[in-house]
This record gives structure tokens, C-alpha cells and sequence, in this order.
């Protein structure tokens, strides 16, 4: 008896169908589902590494947890040819992938570790680099070719000062003052990100090729080889025979291998856009577990603004979910013309008022002390607007109301993020980026949170910064607007059409 095989009315078997007959298959919130899950579970590998290595650095040497974290990358780059048919690869990609293996997952993490001690730089700032620094370098490689760069951009500005707004809010006086105090050792960090995003960014392309497999192995053993030749040169100095006797240095080795995995995962599924939005999470994941432990029992003292810091995560997801671009975007021409005319020029505005909003002060900071000889000491100094969270969280919003308004979208995904950001941001936006100030003596700044000197921020009336935040908000609320009547209006002339 032939096969019955249900088909729209009027339409020739074989061609396409309303979804009755088809096989069953994982729906796109299922597979979106799963790679928020695959997300956040790299976020926390990667969260709880750096608080080994953290935690390391007190007993192994740099070259010690680079070994460990070279040889675990290795291990797991290799685990994506495991089982699978390999094909060529041709000799000059081959050493490519090989040659960039070898300086993302060795001489970055060498370039971390050798130019960090136990706290200098502070955690955050380290965290703050190896994380939002390193995923901003993947998210923006190649992004330009693209017609979403412009939103993109976006995303990694609010990712940017969200996680910022997170680190900067562990604490009070906060330690956190990026680029002021080890302006070199940090330059170098944001150097490795360099190198570690170039070797996702050819392995992401690999993947366009169908070739994923075959780059990995080729990474993974240019990561095994400068491993291997790292071990040689460095035992002795490094002290690598009682290195690998320390718990601390498997559990870095076999985080690293879990974060490889997961990172090809990711890549297999969404791209280095994924890979990048998952690799903002980190700091966000930690506050996380600080929060949900002061929700059922606290240990000791806790120094985390949480409200602050979860403001900051807030901001922060949001931006990493529009780098990762989930969905796919489909243009829209709305009919409004003088509505979309209006959300243009609104986010326009924003977008001229956050520039000017850099510019113009936004905190102002008053320090008083007592010095050794029993004087006192005060003094006061003015944060601009690029001095804060708000300062950029402010133009990733106008930079997002700017994108979606001159090339909209059907899909809202993009406007709802933006405007949970939007919410979340009254209460991170008075964070400052830092605290040290060349202006007041060292010996001051560092009792600040003592008895003997303290450190206090106040808001400014900051115009520029609230007028494009009124505005982006106000554009974006007109999009989401003609995005719901755009949607309501093809509901309708599908049903008109049936």
C-alpha cells in the first residue's frame, strides 16, 4: 500500500509544507534552551578556574598553571576529533590552526599568569580582562563583514559595563581601577585576548568550511607541542615536579579541558558570536553564587553590594545575548514613516548625547584621611563620564537604539534585551571604574576602608548622560511599538490569505 504523505492543499508532493508529516524534531526553543545551558555551564568552568588559579598563585609559578592550562586545552581540543572521519586539512592551514593553538592556549595563558601576583592586579581587574576583554576581541574578529556588526558592537559595549558594573561592586572602597596602577601588565593581558580570540576566530571559520574537527586536532597539538617544550625549558626554575603534585594544578588542567570542550560545543552550535556571549558570564556567574548564598545562610561578612553587582549582571546578559545572535534577524520595512522617522531621530540624539556624555562629569569622589604625623588630609576629584559604568553602559544602549532603528527587525529579541539593560541601569550607573587617583599620595589610597583614610562617591547632575538615556529608551520603546503592529498587521494578512 503506497504511502499516504500529507501536503498543503494545491501543492505538489515534495514541496514545502505547513508542518503536518514532517519528522519530529528539537524545536528552536529547545535548541536555544540548550545553548543558554551550554552557556552558563562554561561560565561556571570558567569561573571556578580562575578561582583555582587564583588560589594558585600563591603556591605554583607562572609557567606551572600555564603548563596545566595548556596541556588541559590540549587534551580537549583533541577530544573533538575523537570518534569522527577526518579529512585534509592542507598543509599551510594545518600549520596555521597549529602555529595559533600554540599562542591561544599556551603563550596567552603564560602572558597572564607571568605578569600577575596573588593581588596585583586585583582579581577583578584580571577577571575583568580575561573575560569581558577577551570575548570582546572574538565577538568584534571579522564582525564588520556582517550586516549585524553595528548591533554587535552594541552588545559588547553593554557587556563591557556590565560585567565592569559587577567587579567594581565586590567591594567597598572598591579595588578595582583598570588601567591606572599596572597600565603594562594589563596591556598584556588584553595582548593574550588578542592571541586567544585569533584561535577561535580560525577555528570558527574551519567550522564555515565544515573542517572543525580537523583545525581542532591541528590547534590542540600545536597547544600539546609548546606545552611539552614549555615543561623542558621551565622544570627546574618552575618547580614543575611538585607543581603536578598540588591538587590545585589538576583541577586548573582539567577545567581548562571542560572549557575547550564546551567552547567547541558552542562554536559546533552558534558560532564564535556564542562562544563570545558565553565567555562574558564568568563574573556574573560568581556574583550568582554570592547571592544565592546570602539567600540561604551567609559565611563571614560580605563585602558584595549585591544590588549593585546584580544590576551589573543584568546589563551584562543582556549584552552578551545580543552578541550571541541566537536567532536569525529578517529586515522589516515598517509602514509608519513618520513613527520610524521619529525612533530614528531619537536614537540619533542618544547617540550624540553619549558621546558628549563621556566627556562631561558624572561622579565626583572626596577622600579623607589621617596621615601619620596625625595631620588630616582631604581632597575631592571629578569622574567623567567614561570614568563609569554609566558613561558606557549609556552609549551601548543609544549604540543599540541607533542599530535597530536604521535597520530594523522583525524579531524584538534584540529591543527586549535592550531594554532590560535599560532597567537594570539607574542602579549600576553610578559605578566607578576606578578609585586610585594619581592626584592623592599612594600611602593615602591604600588605608582607604581603614580608620585612617576613606574614599566616598557622589552623583552629579550628569545632563548628557540622562538625556541619551532618555532617548535610546523612548526609541526603543517605538520600535518594540512597530515591531508588535508589523507583527499583528502579517497575522492578519496571513489569515486574510488562508
Amino acid at each position: 500500500m503506497p504511502q499516504q504523505v500529507a501536503t498543503r492543499t494545491g501543492q505538489p508532493p515534495g514541496g514545502r509544507s505547513d508542518g503536518r508529516g514532517r519528522a519530529t524534531g528539537p524545536s528552536f526553543a529547545l535548541r536555544s534552551f540548550a545553548g543558554v545551558a551550554l552557556a552558563i555551564l562554561l561560565a561556571a568552568c570558567v569561573a571556578v578556574r580562575f578561582a583555582f588559579e587564583s588560589a594558585g598563585m600563591r603556591t605554583l609559578a607562572p609557567a606551572a598553571i600555564a603548563l596545566a592550562s595548556a596541556l588541559g586545552s590540549a587534551a580537549g581540543l583533541a577530544a573533538a576529533a575523537w570518534g569522527r572521519r577526518l579529512g585534509g586539512l592542507g598543509s599551510s592551514r594545518a600549520l596555521a590552526h597549529f602555529a595559533l593553538g600554540a599562542a591561544g592556549f599556551v603563550v596567552a595563558p603564560l602572558l597572564v599568569a607571568s605578569n600577575r601576583m596573588s593581588d596585583a592586579p586585583p582579581g577583578s581587574e584580571v577577571l575583568f580582562l580575561t573575560t569581558a576583554g577577551w570575548a570582546a576581541a572574538l565577538a568584534l574578529s571579522g564582525s564588520w563583514r556582517e550586516g549585524r556588526a553595528p548591533r554587535r558592537l552594541a552588545g559588547v559595549v553593554l557587556a563591557c559595563a556590565g560585567v565592569a558594573g559587577v567587579v567594581a561592586n565586590w567591594e567597598r572602597p572598591s579595588s578595582f581601577s583598570i588601567f591606572v596602577r599596572y597600565r603594562l601588565e594589563e596591556a598584556l593581558m588584553l595582548a593574550a585576548g588578542v592571541l586567544w580570540a585569533a584561535a577561535w576566530w580560525s577555528l570558527d571559520r574551519a567550522r564555515k568550511r565544515g573542517k572543525l574537527a580537523e583545525a581542532a586536532l591541528a590547534s590542540g597539538a600545536g597547544a600539546f607541542a609548546s606545552a611539552v617544550a614549555l615543561a623542558i625549558s621551565r622544570w627546574q626554575i618552575a618547580g614543575l615536579s611538585s607543581a603536578v603534585r598540588e591538587p590545585s594544578w589538576w583541577a586548573i588542567a582539567g577545567l581548562s579541558a571542560a572549557v575547550a570542550v564546551l567552547g567547541l560545543v558552542l562554536l559546533r552550535r552558534g558560532g564564535a558570536p556564542l562562544l563570545a556571549g558565553a565567555w562574558f558570564l564568568p563574573a556574573v556567574a560568581l556574583t550568582g553564587v554570592t547571592a544565592l548564598e546570602q539567600a540561604l545562610r551567609p559565611f563571614g561578612i560580605q563585602p558584595i553590594l549585591l544590588v549593585e553587582a546584580a544590576a551589573g549582571g543584568v546589563v551584562a546578559t543582556a549584552g552578551a545575548a545580543i552578541v550571541a545572535g541566537l536567532q536569525q534577524e529578517e529586515p522589516a520595512d515598517f509602514e509608519q514613516r513618520g513613527v520610524t522617522a521619529a525612533a530614528r531621530v531619537l536614537a540619533a540624539a542618544a547617540l550624540a548625547s553619549g558621546l558628549v556624555a563621556l566627556a562631561t562629569p558624572a561622579l565626583v569622589a572626596r577622600v579623607s584621611a589621617t596621615r601619620a604625623d596625625g595631620s588630616t588630609f582631604q581632597a575631592s576629584f571629578t569622574l567623567l563620564g567614561l570614568e563609569t559604568v554609566g558613561g558606557w553602559a549609556v552609549l551601548g544602549l543609544a549604540l543599540g537604539a541607533a542599530a535597530c532603528a536604521f535597520r530594523p527587525t522583525r524579531r524584538p529579541r534584540v529591543l527586549w534585551a535592550l531594554l532590560v539593560a535599560a532597567a537594570a541601569f539607574p542602579a549600576v550607573w553610578a559605578t566607578p571604574l576606578h578609585t586610585w587617583s594619581s592626584a592623592i599620595p599612594s600611602e593615602i589610597q591604600v588605608d582607604y576602608g581603614s580608620e585612617y583614610a576613606s574614599i566616598a562617591f557622589s552623583t552629579l547632575s550628569a545632563p548628557w548622560l540622562w538625556l541619551s538615556f532618555g532617548g535610546a529608551v523612548l526609541s526603543l520603546a517605538l520600535l518594540l511599538w512597530l515591531t508588535r503592529l508589523a507583527k499583528k498587521r502579517g497575522a492578519q494578512d496571513r489569515g486574510d490569505a488562508s
